[in-house]
């Protein structure tokens, strides 16, 4: 459902807004529940964050 929700949100952006940078570091469906794994992925979103952020 949260994913349904981001991509309607990322389909209705403006096209006249701000440029709008979406980083998906992380495609494991289970990554929202695995606690475990927060260092991985914070790492993974920090990583994702700053490569997507030096090509614009």
């Amino acid at each position: 459902m949260m994913a349904a929700q981001a991509e309607k949100a990322v389909a209705e952006w403006p096209r006249d807004g701000a440029k709008l940078v979406v980083v998906r570091p992380v495609a494991e469906r289970e990554a929202t529940f695995a606690v475990e794994e927060l260092e991985r992925y914070l790492r993974a979103g920090y990583d994702a964050t700053q490569r997507a952020l030096a090509s614009i």
